[in-house]
């Protein structure tokens, strides 16, 4: 929300009231505030209590100057809000002075790659260890106006333009945005809309984030960001990456060696060569996907998938996607939000393994980012409704009851629209938790010791068993043989 003021005393220079009894001061009780709506499509003049008072167009003007509103401007709200100035009322009062155009609301809404995407697997990465150069060169880089992807969404697509003069993208019916960096721009071209790059580097889309970043190669712990600040782009550490209590990375973090002993907070993907290797202390946050050779000792918390080449050793893994292991997970804890899969659940010895799909997981976030929008337009409807109820005209023909004001902007029911679609996504995605396509599978065995929980139901492993698959039933786990 922006908001300007005009401050306490606009005009005291131009009239001298001390000898006019009565002549009308030009100052306000309070100052006026100028708020632009979150999503920049309605610009309020808020005007608090206040005698008589006179103004004009130049004081208005250098308000809505300061504020930066170059369209959709309301003349006729303007006019009548200074002249509403010169007439005393103990009531707050408000003018939408400027409005702009609303994006079309869809249902869903996808970004059509123009370029590759897809970052190397840790072999490859391991094998460049000698050969840097030629493995940075044969990453998707773009070049500066170059085109990233297409913004799609059912139907016609109508962008949208607020009071700012910026260019408003399809909203998913209001809930959700694109949220670009400053290295992407928008490009329209009658009903399409396309991003591209400001600058040379490497496109990153997590979810509905896109950015540009550039990349930086390291061969020195030295060179590393110090704990607390954050690397403003990709990051390739050539060797191995020991003993780095907080390293912070804005974009993908690629290590061509293993990872020891070091937290980190990944804003792209994570990619590493060899092994993650801790002491049950460290843990990684990744936005994006993590590949690796291994883990062991290690806390991840992971948005997307997770795919290791060997093994999990006494892991505390949460994966907001499908879990892949090509070798075993034996002790700590498992959970994926879709799916887990492994050759081989558990050890030998009975180790206690924790294998978990929980589907909140995938959609708890979204769940209570829901909640809270849900519950601040019904604030906002409820305040709005006040609003209406508490405006009256002044001057000749005062009302002398309260009124309800029209709506000449369709907010309210805007806000409706927008609540009516936020509960229906709710339930769809409460429904999705007890979907029975989340499953675990072990392509070889399960050993003993080994327990499972899918939603409310649990199960574990009495005895060895061969590949097995397991299943969310009617009321308990299911397990088939394969």
């Amino acid at each position: 929300m922006i908001s300007a003021e005009s401050g306490g005393t606009m005009g005291q220079a131009d009239t001298d009231t001390s000898h006019s009894p009565v002549s009308r001061p030009r100052t306000n009780e309070a100052p006026w505030k100028l708020i632009i709506r979150d999503d920049g499509l309605v610009a309020t003049l808020h005007v608090p209590p206040h005698g008589a008072c006179d103004t004009d167009w130049p004081v208005v003007n250098r308000l809505i100057a300061e504020s930066g509103i170059i369209h959709g401007l309301q003349i006729p709200t303007i006019q009548e809000a200074i002249r509403a100035f010169a007439r005393p009322t103990s009531l707050p009062q408000t003018y939408p002075i400027a409005v702009g155009q609303a994006p079309e609301a869809c249902s869903s809404l996808a970004l059509d790659t123009a370029v590759e995407l897809t970052c190397p697997d840790p072999a490859a990465l391991r094998a460049s260890h000698h050969a840097v150069q030629r493995w940075q060169a044969e990453l998707p880089w773009v070049e500066a106006g170059e085109e990233i992807a297409e913004v799609r969404v059912p139907g016609n697509l109508r962008t949208g333009l607020s009071v700012l003069g910026e260019v408003l993208l399809p909203a998913l019916r209001a809930t959700e945005r694109l949220t670009l960096d400053s290295s992407v721009e928008i490009r329209t071209r009658g009903e399409r809309v396309w991003l591209h790059a400001r600058r040379r580097g490497i496109p990153q889309i997590i979810g509905h984030q896109v950015a540009v970043y550039p990349l930086r190669i390291v061969a020195d712990r030295r060179s590393l960001p110090e704990p607390g600040e954050v690397e403003p782009g990709h990051l390739l550490v050539v060797g191995r990456l020991d003993k780095h209590p907080d390293l912070q990375v804005a974009g993908n973090l690629f290590v061509t060696g293993g990872i020891s002993e070091s937290s980190l907070n990944v804003g792209g993907n994570l990619i590493a060569g060899e092994s993650l290797l801790g002491r049950g202390r460290e843990h990684l946050v990744v936005a994006g996907d993590l590949r690796a050779r291994s883990a062991e000792r290690y806390e991840i918390d992971i948005s997307g998938h997770a795919h290791f080449e060997s093994g999990l050793a006494q892991v505390k893994a949460r994966v907001r996607g499908v879990l892949r292991v090509d070798e075993g997970i034996s002790g700590g804890s498992s959970t994926a939000g879709l799916r887990i899969i492994a050759s081989r659940l558990g050890s030998p010895s009975g180790t206690p393994t924790d294998i978990i799909v929980d589907r909140s997981l995938r959609h708890g976030e979204r769940l209570r980012e829901l909640e809270f929008q849900a519950r601040s337009i019904r604030e906002e409807l409820s305040r709005i409704h006040i609003a209406r109820l508490r405006r009256v005209r002044l001057g000749p023909g005062e009302l002398s009851s309260p009124a309800v004001a029209p709506d000449p902007y369709g907010e309210r029911e805007q806000l409706q629209e927008t609540l009516r679609y936020i509960e229906s996504e709710h339930d769809r995605l409460t429904d999705e938790l007890t979907d029975e396509s989340a499953w675990i599978v072990a392509t070889q065995q399960v050993h003993p010791g080994v327990r499972f929980r899918i939603g409310e139901f649990k199960g574990e492993s009495i005895t060895k068993r061969g590949a097995t698959e397991v299943r969310p039933g009617h009321r308990s786990l299911r397990f088939r043989t394969l």
